[in-house]
Formats: C-alpha cells, structure tokens, sequence
C-alpha cells in the first residue's frame, strides 16, 4: 500500500492495478464489517467508528516501517525493537478497547 500510495507501483499494466485495487478495497470493506461485527461483540470499544478503529490500527501498526524516524522521535526507541512493538500494541489495546493488557496489571 505504501508504495501504490507513493506511485511506485510493481503492477504490469493499468488493468492488473485496477483489480488489484478492487481486490484491495474488497478486503478493506470486510475489514471494516469485521471490526463493526467486533464492536457489537464487545471486543471493540463503544463509541469508535469501526472504520476509524481500522484506520488507526493500520497506521499505528505500519508506523514503524513507513514513519521510522518519527517513531524514532516520539517514543525515543528503535521503532522496530521488541520494547516499541509492546507499547504500539499496548497504546493500541487501551485505545480501542476496554481491556487492559498484561502490561496494565
């Protein structure tokens, strides 16, 4: 997705670009249906907009590979290390959810 986003893009012709988009935004679109079929479970905080949730989760998880230096900056670690993965999945949990995380306890 980063590189599509960037126009550097591996696809052969515009029609193969074309289906892998619509493929994308297939999975996409269930993504959200599961996120909303999660927060009616419970397993998703009330309130969030299933689709923000997904979002964020992308973005907070992608961060370190696509955004290393401002990861770098803002937390002050290696974005790839063990340490700054435990606290994205941990910052992640508290946001989007009611649980707490191993961390919390």
């Amino acid at each position: 997705m980063a590189w599509q986003a960037l126009g550097d893009c591996p696809f052969a012709d515009a029609e193969e670009e074309r289906l892998r988009a619509e493929q994308q935004r297939e999975k996409t679109v269930a993504a959200v249906a599961e996120a909303r079929r999660r927060q009616e479970n419970g397993e998703v905080r009330a309130g969030i907009d299933p689709a923000f949730a997904l979002l964020a989760a992308y973005a907070i998880t992608l961060a370190p590979v696509t955004m290393p230096q401002l990861v770098e900056d803002v937390l002050g670690g290696d974005p790839l290390s063990p340490q700054t993965r435990r606290i994205l999945r941990t910052q992640l949990v508290r946001l989007l959810t009611d649980e707490q995380t191993e961390e919390d306890e």
